[in-house]
């Protein structure tokens, strides 16, 4: 009988610090490709995204791309997927 290897992060979330106006990028890997139901939060909500933020996914990689950070977008961002999660802290500094 063959089971299916569950999906698990190979690469969690960093903790990152961005200046306003910058573009910044969160990611995590997968140890399965092209997985499109994940579940990414910012602090503690689903992450909504706009002009300015959108989700990717690239192969093992899941990521979401600031084009502009603003103060409004430091917080705790996480991504989740079956059964395992990984979050990090968004840092954004002034100019």
């Amino acid at each position: 009988m063959f089971t299916e290897e569950p999906v698990r992060i190979t690469l969690e979330l960093k903790n990152l610090e961005g200046f306003e106006g910058e573009s910044a990028t969160l990611t995590c890997d997968l140890s399965k490709t092209d997985r499109t139901d994940g579940q990414w939060t910012y602090n503690g909500q689903p992450l909504t995204t706009s002009e300015r933020i959108q989700l990717k996914v690239d192969g093992y990689h899941q990521c979401v791309e600031f084009a502009e950070l603003t103060i409004a977008d430091a917080g705790q961002y996480g991504y989740s997927i079956e059964n395992v999660s990984t979050s990090a802290t968004l840092s954004v500094r002034g100019t």
